[in-house]
């Protein structure tokens, strides 16, 4: 090894990193010539007090908290179903006040780190709601991580709560009462790196709260406002400089002079214009007066660099933060509430949507009484476009449509539940959905006497309908087979879930017997007359009827 190759000695357990920017001439990276060397980032205490005053006290502060989830749940969703169900699902969003619970337990996580929403589910809140009753979701509840104790963390990798505590615990009751994981859903706020410094313990399945990531950011802006708000009062001050002010002052006669004669020279300067001084006299020099005025001249640029960091950290547009236009010849911020509606959108699908996923594991069930495999829903758009841009999106869309329609590639049923759907949708078009109701109630007709097979004339449809519907009986293995079999495997059929029903009924209802039919209709729908006229039509369309 040559004399000249440094060697460097690490101690067994530490590790030393050497790849740092060093320059022995202008003293960068320089133990004891570059200050920046000392500098360490450490940890600063920061307890619940402190960030609740911060919040209730610093608007800044409680913009930065508040801005993102209200952004999250501006809009909603948009509910995919039938316009009852939609109307029956809206309607147990509003009655257990889904969007101001979630707004606010995404608030509180960012505030305090983590928060909980406990629902109101049947059966012993310390155990798993009972297997296969999932109606009766009373309520849902929000509480901050302070609000509540968590146990042991479960440590088993085969457990569906692997990470999450084996159970809750409400604090600040009269009666302490467990609460099992299956019926809360926690919302962490600021997540802790894997394998970071104290979240070893059970705390540490809670984030960090946002404040002690922005918080330096947050007092320069407040102080650097509050240092020239105090300047305010200083910008103007006047120094009068007298003769023997201190034998003056000594005696009640001579304070009561002093004050008089700095009135009367106020007096005259408010009412002349003229600035009134003593010349002096004799041996006594002449009286002055001096005004200094400071300057705030480069005050605004440090604030609003102060600002625009504050905002950068907290992801919020600088525009949106502080409410300021736009600067720039044609800015218009649009760039900056793109990007911001990009990452209010990722925050929806990884952080808004776990948490919505685990109520409509009830709430749906709640409102319908089942849960339909072709319910499902999509968040609604974070920006509507202005009206010139809608109609020329409505436009647009007609003529795809058209297009579709004049190629025949989409069948003409599925073009009017596409044009209707999009017509109700967009709002665009007043007592459109009243208006088609109407529509569908003054066109039902009575079921019309099926003709004799004499009486029939063989057309090529009639004869391409029937090949089809043999083909679907060979399709289902029905071919030869009684109807006592098919209803049997109706009826297997039925165990799969509502939505597989009505389309094996859809394929197999010219195979069945009217009461056959009959049957099945009460198996699927359970009595409830909106679904049997569902099923009904379904049936009468399948066999041709309609």
């Amino acid at each position: 090894m040559p004399a000249n190759k440094p060697v460097v000695r690490v101690q067994a357990g530490s590790s030393r990193v050497g790849d740092g920017l060093a320059n022995v001439i202008t003293g960068l990276g320089v133990q004891g010539m570059d200050r920046n060397v000392a500098s360490r980032y450490a940890f600063g205490f920061i307890d619940q007090y402190q960030v609740e005053a911060a919040y209730r006290t610093s608007g800044l502060t409680k913009k930065i908290h508040d801005i993102p989830p209200y952004e999250m749940t501006r809009e909603g969703r948009d509910w995919q179903a039938g316009d009852k169900d939609i109307e029956k699902l809206e309607a147990e969003e509003r009655r257990l006040g889904v969007w101001a619970k979630v707004r606010q337990a995404l608030t509180t996580a960012r505030l305090f780190g983590g928060a909980a929403i406990i629902m109101g589910l049947p059966g012993d809140p310390a155990l798993a709601p009972p297997v296969g009753r999932l109606k009766g979701l009373s309520y849902i509840t929000v509480v901050s991580r302070y609000q509540v104790n968590v146990g042991p963390l479960d440590a088993d990798l085969r457990s569906p709560y692997f990470g999450q505590p084996t159970y809750y615990e409400l604090t600040g009751t009269a009666q302490t009462q467990k609460i099992h994981p299956s019926r809360v859903i926690a919302v962490i706020g600021q997540p802790m790196p894997l394998g970071a410094v104290g979240s070893a313990d059970n705390q540490g399945f809670w984030g960090d709260p946002l404040l002690l990531s922005i918080e330096t950011a947050c007092k320069n802006v407040d102080s650097s406002h509050g240092n020239i708000a105090a300047l305010l009062s200083e910008a103007k001050v006047d120094t009068i400089t007298m003769a023997r002010l201190s034998d003056n002052l000594g005696t009640s006669e001579g304070e009561g002079a002093l004050a008089n004669r700095i009135r009367i020279a106020q007096y005259f300067q408010s009412m002349f214009n003229t600035r009134l001084l003593d010349g002096g006299n004799g041996g006594d020099s002449a009286d002055k007066w001096e005004t200094r005025q400071l300057s705030f001249a480069g005050l605004p640029e440090v604030v609003r660099a102060f600002q625009v960091f504050v905002a950068g950290v907290a992801d919020i547009p600088y525009t949106r933060l502080f409410g300021e236009s736009p600067g720039g010849l044609n800015a218009s911020g649009d760039g900056q509430q793109t990007d911001f509606n990009r990452m209010i959108k990722a925050k929806q699908d990884t952080e808004l949507r776990p948490v919505l996923d685990r109520i409509d594991e009830y709430l749906i069930p709640s409102a319908l009484g089942n849960r339909p495999s072709d319910v499902y829903w999509t968040f609604a758009p974070l920006e509507t476009p202005n009206p010139e841009t809608a109609a020329k999106i409505e436009k647009s869309d007609a003529e795809t449509v058209k297009i579709y329609a004049d190629a025949g590639a989409v069948p003409e049923t599925v073009i009017a539940a596409m044009t209707r759907g999009r017509l109700i949708e967009s709002g665009y078009w007043p007592g459109v959905e009243a208006a088609y109701e109407e529509s569908d109630a003054s066109g039902e007709v009575d079921e019309i006497e099926e003709p004799d097979d004499d009486d029939v004339e063989e057309t090529p449809a009639l004869l391409a309908a029937n090949d089809k519907r043999a083909d679907v009986k060979q399709t289902f293995n029905l071919t030869g087979v009684d109807d006592e079999s098919i209803y049997a495997r109706v009826r297997e059929l039925i165990s799969l879930g509502q939505a597989d029903t009505i389309a094996v009924i859809k394929r197999q209802a010219d195979a069945l017997t009217d009461p056959e039919i009959d049957a099945v209709i009460d198996a699927v729908t359970d009595g409830d007359e909106t679904m049997t006229d569902r099923v009904k039509r379904l049936i009468a369309w399948a066999m041709g009827r309609v």
